[in-house]
């Protein structure tokens, strides 16, 4: 059973994370544009952008984890019943009750870590992109 278990792990966890490099790109980029005009027009700099990005990661973060875990929980049991291992697992008596536990572990890990972010990193992130951009506007009406 633990090899099983460690199996579904492996798999979810991997689509887990090529959805949420997926869906942070993605939702980087609608950023990204908005961010250019800073870049363009009031001065900024290429490190500015990027602090900017990163500070406005964990607002992002807090709806790409849920995305991403939903993602890859089913990519991972479509890819086992496509495969017919799903059969094959029945067939050597394994349930499918029994294939739930690292699922709830992800879950678990995927609520905690979404409760920090919303807790510590979600303030940290505005704190610092306000800074961020009042220094942008500090040096821009110095120039």
């Amino acid at each position: 059973m633990k090899i099983t278990c460690r199996y579904v792990l492996r798999e979810t966890l991997t689509y887990f994370l090529i959805a949420v490099l997926v869906f942070s790109i993605v939702f980087m980029m609608g950023k990204t544009l908005k961010l250019t005009d800073l870049l363009v027009n009031k001065g900024g700099s290429f490190f500015d952008i990027g602090k900017l990005l990163f500070y406005s990661l964990p607002s992002s973060l807090i709806l790409m984890i849920p995305i991403a875990l939903l993602l890859g929980v089913l990519i991972t049991f479509v890819r086992l019943s496509s495969d017919n291992e799903i059969v094959a697992l029945k067939a050597s008596g394994v349930s499918l009750y029994q294939l739930t536990p690292p699922v709830l572990f992800l879950s678990v890990m995927a609520y905690l870590l979404s409760t920090f972010l919303v807790i510590y990193a979600l303030p940290w992130g505005n704190k610092g992109f306000k800074y961020v951009l009042f220094d942008i506007a500090k040096r821009t009406a110095l120039a």
